[in-house]
């Protein structure tokens, strides 16, 4: 569930700040939508 690494270079970089930034924000730090996975 985790976002990649290629698309999310900053999330990347901790794991968990990827599930926090996916159900407390619908866009990534880079403003990419989320769930175009």
């Amino acid at each position: 569930m985790y976002a990649q690494p290629t698309r999310y270079p900053s999330i990347a970089l901790s794991p968990q700040s990827s599930e926090t930034v996916c159900k407390q924000a619908p866009t990534d730090p880079n403003g990419r939508p989320e769930g175009e996975q």
